[in-house]
């Protein structure tokens, strides 16, 4: 049996807070079917990251069997959602200028979602299957944003905000999650507290165009408010841009380790081996970041890593996109897979990277 009772739930929108839920209590007995109704941004889904664990609310208590899971730890949520929670999520990764056969058919977009997931290493790195997804689009959206602001916090926000508004509505079919398919259409894009992987899946240029530590994490935080500014949004996005620029910079995958825990609280203890078994879709920054960094450091070349990111399971798209922009950074890209990459791509996409690189190599 669930009881949630008394939630309240709010996030911060600038100098004001906008309150979501506003004291909701719920039974849903054994065995009850229950669907939730309600208009476009009343609350449906954050009310339900609530009930299932994966967001925590302001105040108020959710018991399942009598267990207060709100009382629970970070550690002991993800726990408690392996063994007791399954999710389906609602966006679908089709692309217009593919037939639906290539649809249903880049490395990691094959083996998303559970039913998709092939938990071992010897996988083609790239075959018919595999083409770009949101991860790509807004990857480019945000480095050339990020070229755009020069730095500067504020017009980085505002050319970042651009570059994913125009990128996203260039490919409005690469699959988006439901809450930034609405703030790509907007007429007034606010941030919308989200603590989804997309921070930390597009982070990557951060790690790459600035000279200090400090500034890249100040960019990143700047990449992750445009949407999702909730806290464990803006860590993700942070720890994966710090972990990029250490690699770049010649540090080595002990320091790496040790800042990333230190810094940012995350459990990097674990294997692969241990935990790819129970692995499964979530779209959090908590349960997709630390895996996605676990399979960089326990890899021993850059394909190793994107191997060892799908092989987990889950989202393996943005795993192997979180995963790859570290291992790129440490051990470069093999020339041959680059350009393999590269023919799969649009032709305005490359010209974004193209730009990019440049602006690398200006530095």
């Amino acid at each position: 049996m669930i009881k949630a009772r008394n939630i309240i739930k709010s996030y911060q929108n600038g100098e004001s807070r906008f309150q979501v839920l506003k004291d909701i209590s719920l039974d849903i007995e054994d065995n009850d079917f229950v669907v939730i109704l309600g208009a476009s941004g009343s609350g449906k889904s954050t009310f339900l990251n609530v009930i299932s664990g994966l967001e925590r609310p302001d105040s108020g208590k959710v018991f399942y069997d009598g267990k207060d899971i709100t009382a629970l730890s970070d550690n002991e949520l993800t726990s408690f959602r392996k063994e007791n929670v399954g999710f389906i999520f609602q966006q679908y990764y089709l692309l217009p200028n593919m037939s639906v056969d290539k649809n249903v058919k880049m490395v990691g977009s094959p083996f998303e979602f559970d039913h998709n997931n092939y938990k071992h290493k010897d996988f083609p790195l790239l075959s018919e299957k595999s083409h770009f997804t949101d991860d790509t689009v807004m990857t480019a959206a945000v480095a050339v944003g990020l070229i755009d602001g020069k730095g500067l916090p504020e017009r980085t926000f505002c050319a970042v905000q651009h570059e994913m508004r125009f990128w996203g509505r260039e490919y409005p079919h690469a699959g988006y999650g439901g809450m930034f398919r609405r703030w790509l259409h907007a007429e007034n894009p606010n941030p919308y507290g989200s603590f989804g992987n997309g921070s930390a899946m597009r982070v990557s240029a951060a790690g790459w165009l600035f000279d200090t530590l400090d500034k890249t994490l100040e960019m990143a935080k700047v990449t992750a408010e445009v949407t999702h500014n909730h806290p464990e949004g803006i860590k993700g996005a942070q720890a994966t841009a710090a972990a990029i620029f250490l690699a770049r910079t010649g540090h080595s995958k002990p320091e790496i380790k040790r800042y990333v825990e230190q810094t940012f609280g995350y459990d990097l203890n674990r294997t692969c081996d241990e935990i790819r078994p129970t692995y499964h879709h979530v779209e959090t920054c908590q349960e997709t970041v630390p895996e996605a960094i676990i399979a960089f450091l326990e890899s021993v070349s850059f394909e190793d890593a994107l191997r060892n990111a799908v092989s987990l399971g889950g989202d393996s798209d943005t795993l192997a996109c979180i995963t790859g922009g570290i291992a790129e950074a440490f051990y470069g890209m093999p020339q041959e897979l680059r350009d393999e990459t590269l023919k799969r791509l649009p032709e305005d996409i490359r010209e974004g990277y193209e730009l990019f690189r440049w602006n690398i190599g200006q530095r």
